[in-house]
């Protein structure tokens, strides 16, 4: 799939801003194009074609690329250039792994939500339901990282935390087209729902199964969709 088709060209990044310089820009411009699933799997980032539709030099292009293949976004093969990587059924395994160990942490240590900020968690989860009913998948998205990220940040383990969230980045392109299924989606909002009222209850066991619980489903549904597009 070319960038152009199915999807609007990336928008320009403005050249300086108050959040940073134009690289900063470019990466977070691209990273949000692959979770989104506007760039797919194995798909070739072509900096020229970037840079063009961006209305911008490939200096800051090739920089934003060399940023993202630390962060494992993107994968960078020698004389042939940038690609947004594939994973196999085995390393998604392995990435939930890593995902469960270090999320188990955190909600081990966790504090208990005051008033507002179950509330916040309530209106995530209320603007999730209303991205399902429209089938905004990229609401959808956002609404269900926020919901996760939500929880994590009751455990001040701010460096665990960034280590999750560069394993989510890494299999978001592969969410995204598990999220399109209609029944997966029923699933996902029931579950949060157990996870919700854990936290109402402030039960610490029931916590840390229904995220197991919730963890686990999302692991197999993904593995499976990888086995099934080979």
């Amino acid at each position: 799939m070319s960038i152009s088709d199915q999807n609007p060209e990336p928008a320009a990044p403005k050249k300086r801003g108050p959040h940073g310089s134009t690289t900063e820009l470019v990466t977070r411009e691209l990273r949000q194009l692959i979770q989104s699933g506007h760039y797919s799997p194995g798909e070739h980032l072509l900096q020229s074609d970037i840079a063009e539709q961006m209305d911008i030099s490939r200096i800051p292009v090739r920089e934003a690329l060399m940023i993202l293949t630390t962060d494992g976004v993107v994968a960078h093969k020698p004389n042939q250039g940038y690609f947004v990587p594939k994973i196999t059924a085995m390393e998604m395994h392995q990435i939930y792994v890593m995902r469960y160990l270090l999320e188990s942490e955190l909600l081990n240590n966790v504090r208990w939500p005051t008033e507002d900020e179950l509330a916040e968690i309530h209106a995530i989860q209320s603007r999730l339901e209303a991205a399902i009913e429209k089938m905004d998948f990229d609401a959808i998205m956002l609404e269900n990282r926020a919901f996760h990220f939500a929880i994590f940040s009751l455990c001040d383990f701010g460096l665990i935390q960034r280590e999750i969230k560069r394993l989510w980045d890494r299999s978001d392109g592969y969410r995204r087209s598990l999220l399109n299924t209609s029944p997966i989606l029923k699933q996902v909002i029931e579950e949060h729902g157990n996870i919700i009222e854990a936290l109402e209850n402030q039960d610490s066991a029931a916590l840390i199964e229904q995220m197991a619980t919730h963890h686990k489903s999302g692991r197999i549904q993904l593995e499976k969709l990888i086995e099934n597009s080979r």
